[in-house]
């Protein structure tokens, strides 16, 4: 539910979170975009090792040399196999670069920031702004080096510092959420700093086998 202008300061909450984000803490937020990114691109090399060892136990076995045909298929099917990692990953990189001036446009700010409540239910706050969520509506925490990021329904996410506020004592904010969040199948923090690096690095291995495999044709 979106309210305007309207004067939060006597809300009664437990934790408060206030942000400000420029470019580089937007993209470090957004490293849990690339998390099935990075899944998707481990099992596509899984499967290229895997495809290639087959093929050449197949041949050895068989014909005990591989076929020029059977080999300029494999390479061509790589090479788009490689193609479409690049495009992905790139495309998804714009996109985010993209979503981050489109907020800034939005807001008519320099940066992004909003502050979120944590009571009988979750507000989240800007200058022109403000959003109430039940806690029901959580299905999963995820944690990157700046943020804790707690997932909502259409894979959307509230972002909240680490720096919390807290007005009660003795519970931690993780495990206050995981108490009030009955849609949250599993109780653990799942980390995603650092998965845009590792889908890359996955891109990079999968085109260095494609590379070494092109050589080993041509030779």
């Amino acid at each position: 539910m979106d309210n305007e202008n309207i004067n939060y300061s006597d809300y009664k909450y437990d934790f408060e979170s206030k942000i400000v984000m420029n470019e580089q803490d937007y993209l470090d937020f957004n490293n849990v975009s690339y998390k099935r990114l990075a899944i998707i691109f481990e099992f596509i090399i899984t499967g290229f090792i895997t495809t290639r060892i087959l093929i050449l136990k197949s041949f050895n076995y068989y014909f005990q040399s591989e076929t020029t045909d059977d080999m300029q298929l494999y390479l061509i099917l790589s090479a788009v196999i490689v193609l479409l990692m690049g495009v992905i990953y790139f495309k998804t990189q714009r996109n985010i670069k993209n979503s981050y001036k489109r907020a800034l446009f939005t807001t008519g700010e320099k940066y992004i920031t909003h502050t979120t409540y944590f009571g009988e239910k979750i507000i989240t706050a800007t200058k022109n702004i403000s959003r109430e969520f039940d806690y029901s509506s959580i299905t999963g925490v995820y944690e990157t080096e700046k943020y804790i990021l707690l997932k909502l329904q259409f894979n959307l996410f509230l972002i909240i510092g680490k720096d919390i506020k807290s007005n009660i004592n003795n519970v931690d904010f993780i495990s206050y959420i995981f108490s009030k969040s009955p849609n949250i199948k599993k109780k653990v923090v799942i980390n995603v700093t650092n998965q845009k690096k590792v889908a890359f690095v996955f891109m990079c291995l999968t085109i260095a086998l494609f590379v070494i495999n092109l050589i080993i044709a041509v030779l």
